[in-house]
């Protein structure tokens, strides 16, 4: 019997004691037998080859019986001339995880086999860049929480400050993934944008709520089908590369989507979007553009929005609201070609611009088509979260709203909306989120603005020419 010895990390401690076996020691070579360290662990051999000691090299081969399967491995460890080489091969087939993660103390459930692991390591632990190797591995029914997969498989070599992965694949009942690629490692971290990077990603999910659950994301938030394919290169900072994705009858962060088509290339520092169509029932959101991410003044790009029913989408919204939007963008600023918002049987056009030089003050600044009156119901400490539209009578004489300012944090989520009056302080409220707050009440006329008769202090304001008649059939 031994003393009790212990294994402690920050994932796990498990100790082991009362250890019995047989030991031999023949010709320089130390010999462990018959040694059982837990129920299910086993240690049948493992011999220290000690006979090459003054040639500055040891070696340690081993048989161990884990959890229903076997580990084999053979090390060796060089250290001549201050250069400290491992050598290893090994194997390992049949493992329970489960019982492995018992074993260790893992305090949450783990479940699934390690079907098979072959590997060979030569160099310096401490050098990983300049040492080579080469894994595979296979797990089986693997399972972790709520996170389950039928196989995953790894293939990887490594070499000369180069890593191939030659394959990853996930297989989760009908869903399949597979990565694959290399990349290598500069000499010194200043060179990393350098470095050479080759990617490849197909997959093919047929059930998107349990593959998305596979990763951590919440189930409720996601199903459909979906195909993703893509390849990127990049070497000497020069990034090419495409993309293609499409899906059907899908719900993306529960908003439901039965139509996705997605294209898009890189090329240099520039990702060209030649396709993004989402669609549901009748609503539909597509775009096309470049982004340029080294030169973001020269991105530019075309968004096409129609929402029949911006309650869908945004809780916020009031029922039976609708929004029709064309967006132009060139480099951080958008113009709002049209926009067409909807309440019920009303409904007001305007054009705009869009400034998003900086995530952290979006600026959104929209002009009325129709004649817009503010009906003024709502308190200067108050919140809005909705809007209401309203016949306009022509008996009120009500602030004229000549544009409409929304501006805020993209980060922070702290937004505010600003009425700016003809006539009369202008007023903004913060925005509320998820449906709370009061509602902005606003009258539409049927006349557009252009066509609408401004009162002379009205068009003073807004800077028009006003001429003054003597004429005595006029009053």
């Amino acid at each position: 019997a031994s003393d009790q010895i212990v294994l402690m990390s920050p994932w796990f401690r498990q100790s082991f004691s009362q250890l019995r076996g047989a030991t031999k020691w023949e010709e320089n070579r130390l010999m462990l037998a018959g040694l059982s360290l837990a129920p299910g662990l086993d240690l049948p051999s493992m011999t220290g080859d000690l006979s090459h000691l003054g040639e500055q090299n040891i070696g340690l081969d081993f048989d161990v019986e884990v959890f229903g399967g076997k580990v084999r491995a053979d090390i060796s460890h060089e250290w001549r001339a201050g250069a400290k080489t491992w050598n290893m091969v090994g194997s390992a087939g049949d493992i329970s995880l489960a019982q492995t993660a018992e074993a260790l103390g893992f305090a949450q459930s783990i479940s699934g086999m390690l079907h098979a692991c072959n590997f060979t390591f030569r160099g310096n632990l401490f050098d990983p860049a300049r040492a080579t190797g080469w894994l595979w591995t296979e797990l089986t029914a693997p399972a972790w929480h709520e996170r389950a997969a039928d196989i995953v498989m790894l293939g990887a070599t490594l070499s000369e400050r180069q890593i191939h992965l030659q394959q990853l694949y996930v297989k989760q009942g009908s869903n399949e993934l597979t990565l694959s690629g290399e990349a290598s490692f500069p000499p010194a971290w200043s060179n990393w944008p350098n470095a050479r990077l080759r990617g490849d990603v197909s997959a093919a999910i047929v059930d998107l709520r349990e593959f998305a659950g596979l990763f951590g994301a919440k189930r409720d938030q996601f199903a459909g089908t979906l195909t993703i394919e893509g390849t990127v290169h990049a070497r000497e900072r020069d990034i090419r590369g495409h993309f293609s994705a499409s899906g059907s009858a899908l719900t993306l962060f529960q908003k439901p989507v039965d139509l996705l088509k997605a294209t898009a290339k890189l090329n240099g520092t520039q990702l060209v979007i030649e396709g993004l169509e989402l669609v549901h029932a009748d609503d539909f959101l597509r775009a096309t553009g470049k982004i340029d991410i080294w030169h973001p003044q020269d991105s530019h790009g075309t968004i096409d929005l129609s929402l029949r029913d911006l309650s869908n989408y945004f809780p916020a919204a009031p029922a039976a609201s609708s929004l029709i939007a064309r967006l132009l963008f060139d480099g951080s600023n958008a113009f709002i070609e049209s926009l067409q918002l909807h309440d019920g049987p009303l409904a007001i056009g305007c054009g705009g611009t869009f400034d998003f030089a900086s995530m952290h003050n979006i600026g959104i600044t929209l002009t009325p088509d129709n004649v817009l009156f503010d009906l003024g119901w709502l308190g200067v400490s108050d919140c809005a979260g909705a809007f209401h539209l309203f016949p306009a009578h022509g008996d009120k004489i009500l602030p004229q709203i000549e544009k409409i300012d929304i501006h805020g944090d993209l980060f922070s989520g702290t937004w505010r909306i600003g009425l700016r009056h003809d006539i009369g302080p202008d007023q903004d409220w913060l925005l509320c989120a998820g449906g709370n707050g009061h509602a902005l009440n606003l009258a539409v006329s049927d006349a557009e603005m252009a066509g609408f008769a401004r009162s002379p202090l009205r068009s003073f304001r807004s800077g028009e020419p006003s001429t003054l008649s003597l004429s005595s059939d006029q009053p």
